[in-house]
């Protein structure tokens, strides 16, 4: 994993910033305020998923896991603490669904600006990240 993680280069991981730092406190705050055990408190602030959803919390971000919600007090797991802190928090299953209707709408839009095209009509040229947030309204006006 770690020779993926150091083949994506420096520009896959969100750095730091300012607006971590408050969200970090939140998340010690809230996983030190809870019934878990000692050890499992200083786990989670030892491991990346306090870091992960600190960065989420920040930046307003979903998480994505595989983990579920659990009662147990012997681990922290990323989805009580999103739920408890308000973060998204998502399966990668669910990721995945929204992620290909998000590509089938794309692939849809596409098509009608296609036969607009065809049929002799101007569209304004967009690049790929304008082209993710036109609706079929924006082509028909």
């Amino acid at each position: 994993m770690s020779a993926w993680a150091a083949a994506r280069g420096v520009g896959f991981f969100l750095p730091p910033d300012a607006s971590v730092f408050p969200a970090m406190a939140e998340v010690s705050a809230w996983a030190t305020g809870q019934e878990y055990e000692p050890a499992a408190v200083s786990m989670f602030l030892q491991v990346a998923d306090y870091y992960l959803v600190a960065q989420a919390r920040a930046g307003g971000h979903t998480v994505v896991t595989h983990e579920v919600p659990s009662a147990s007090i012997r681990k922290i797991k990323i989805p009580d603490v999103c739920i408890s802190l308000d973060i998204g928090c998502i399966t990668p299953y669910q990721m995945l669904r929204r992620e290909r209707l998000a590509v089938r709408e794309q692939h849809r839009v596409g098509r009608r600006a296609g036969v607009l095209r065809r049929a002799g009509v101007q569209l304004p040229r967009i690049d790929a990240a304008e082209a993710l947030s036109v609706t079929p309204e924006d082509i028909r006006n």
